[in-house]
């Protein structure tokens, strides 16, 4: 049986950090950020260690520009997100994101969506953002975790499921807070 928290409290702490710093223990010296893990595509099976190789990648090749996306659709890094969660999910399961037809295989889904323009063609803010694109397809996805968040140190993150008359609530009742 293990330690209950009373044996821990009167472990003397110094005990432990001479273990620690004993050779055999371990240390992060030979840490490794992963060097194997590149960035995915989201249309073809492509990888790049750098974004920007990436962006380039999507850009030319796929007529995919997320920066212009992103400037047109005035995305914040939380709609980054979910886009890009929503552009992976669909893909997996082989399904046009503009016209929602569905493919037997990757090759397939590719071919309809480059010859119908629909790689640069994105759906209704409705379809996409939503709760559920919080959560990746892939676990770990290395194009999730080089995304850049532009927003500032004091921007307000608001629940999903607040509706606008809660909102409108809330924001008449910190408006009378602030004048008084």
């Amino acid at each position: 049986m293990g330690k209950n928290w009373e044996d821990v409290r009167a472990e003397d702490d110094r005990d432990i950090a001479a273990r620690s710093e004993s050779p055999d223990s371990e240390n992060w010296e030979d840490w490794d950020d992963d060097a194997s893990a590149n960035i995915v595509c989201l249309f073809c099976s492509y990888n790049s260690s750098e974004m920007s190789t990436m962006l380039s990648h999507m850009t030319q090749v796929h007529s995919f520009d997320l920066g212009v996306i992103k400037k047109t659709l005035d995305l914040n890094f939380y709609h980054q997100i979910k886009l890009i969660n929503f552009i992976r999910r669909e893909m997996h399961q082989h399904s046009c994101f503009v016209c929602r037809e569905k493919y037997t295989s990757d090759d397939e889904i590719y071919k309809h969506m480059t010859e119908e323009k629909h790689i640069s063609q994105i759906p209704d803010r409705k379809v996409w953002d939503q709760p559920q694109y919080f959560f990746p397809t892939y676990e770990n996805d290395t194009l999730l975790c080089a995304l850049e968040d532009d927003e500032q140190e004091n921007t307000v993150v608001l629940a999903e499921d607040i509706d606008e008359e809660m909102r409108k609530l809330e924001d008449g009742l910190l408006l009378l807070n602030l004048l008084s």
